[in-house]
């Protein structure tokens, strides 16, 4: 029978896509595939591509539709998230588009173009666009009522604390390679911060997906939600969408904070390939990467492979290392971030300097490609890091 319902549905669609053709003179109708079994591609991958398609279409000399696919519900890493996308854009069943796809693939004079989507690409206009998602009234209400249940006021502010560690890799859409321990981190690093930012006055909720290690702090307005019966998946939307700020180590929900366009502290970003560097948005310093007792510096690493290295595996097979923050160093970075980018506090001159330097640095040695990918270099330097780490800014030779 499924073999019938898919000769069947592939008939119909290579019967549209040979009626559209002669329009798309005119008119094309473009399809999209998000990563809708990944959290943070679903975040993000429709909201950079709109923003792109919204520049384009000023400039194009036919119009282009999208449809799109966000998956069967039952592979959709947040069916929340899939609904509020749904309301945004043209979504269509997904059996449809991959039916379109198929035709597509076998007669590619009839077939529509695939867009590609990304949740690392030009981000520059992310901090002033608007977000194009929103919570309706039933779900704003619905996900109050349930914070008050856990007990997080919301009328305080809470801190989204994103940790990647090894429960990561359980992650049932697909087991990644070990090699990404290397990114992994434990959470105990993470709980003297918890335990100074709810002396500050925040509320921290620890988030995650429920695999991964729980913290043992015990402390007034620390919630462990990754480990919670609480949690569900419109409040793991809702605790990102409107957090005061998050910190976190690059993982999932903080692509949900920079969706809803909440700012947002990387902490040790190993990475550079696969980070926010065109979004004024995230704050971050980067991993120390080091071999042999060597301290690879910025420019080094801009300059060479480092910076395109994807798959960690690559830096282990080089023999290198990470070197990570200190949980006083992590305190003493948020602290930073929170006085500069929250507060809005300027720093130090000298330090802003050192910052718009180490850009252009990250910039030049990005080169056209960089510029390419993720457009201008916006992403905010920690200032203590850029203070505390001065070896890592001095130009080198390039590795």
């Amino acid at each position: 029978m499924r073999r019938v319902v898919l000769f069947l549905l592939n008939v119909v669609a290579f019967a549209f896509l040979a009626v559209i053709r002669p329009l798309r003179r005119w008119l094309a109708v473009d399809l999209v595939i998000v990563g809708f079994h990944k959290y943070g591609h679903l975040a993000l991958e429709p909201d950079l591509l709109l923003m792109r398609t919204k520049s384009e279409s000023r400039r194009a000399d036919r119009r282009s539709v999208l449809w799109w696919s966000l998956g069967p519900k039952d592979m959709q890493s947040n069916t929340v998230l899939a609904t509020m996308w749904k309301r945004a854009l043209s979504a269509k069943p997904s059996w449809w588009i991959a039916a379109l796809k198929r035709v597509g693939d076998r007669f590619p004079s009839l077939a529509c173009t695939l867009r590609p989507v990304s949740l690392h690409g030009p981000m520059n206009a992310i901090a002033s666009a608007p977000a194009h998602l929103s919570f309706t009234r039933e779900e704003e209400a619905a996900a109050l009522h349930a914070l008050r249940n856990y007990g997080v006021d919301p009328d305080r502010p809470w801190v989204c604390l994103i940790v990647r560690d090894s429960g990561h890799n359980a992650d049932p859409t697909g087991v990644e390679n070990p090699d990404y321990e290397f990114r992994n981190f434990d959470v105990a690093v993470f709980e003297p911060l918890a335990e100074h930012l709810a002396r500050r006055g925040y509320q921290v909720v620890r988030m995650g997906a429920g695999r991964e290690k729980p913290m043992t702090l015990k402390y007034a307005d620390v919630f462990d939600y990754a480990k919670s019966d609480h949690r569900s998946e419109l409040l793991d939307v809702y605790l990102a969408a409107k957090c005061a700020f998050a910190i976190s180590t690059q993982t999932g929900p903080d692509a949900v904070c920079l969706a809803f366009r909440r700012p947002v502290c990387y902490v040790d970003v190993p990475v550079f390939s696969q980070f926010f560097l065109g979004t004024e948005l995230a704050t971050w310093n980067p991993c120390m990467l080091q071999r042999d007792g060597h301290v690879f510096s910025l420019a080094e690493i801009a300059n060479g492979e480092l910076a395109w290295i994807k798959n960690t595996q690559d830096f282990v097979d080089l023999g290198i290392s990470p070197r990570r923050s200190s949980p006083a160093e992590i305190v003493a970075m948020v602290d930073a971030f929170v006085a500069t980018s929250i507060s809005s506090a300027p720093a130090a001159a000298a330090t802003e300097q050192r910052i718009a330097a180490a850009n252009a640095v990250i910039a030049s040695g990005l080169g056209d490609r960089g510029r390419a990918i993720f457009g201008e270099i916006r992403a905010r330097l920690n200032p203590y890091f850029v203070e505390a780490n001065p070896e890592f800014f001095v130009t080198t030779d390039t590795a």
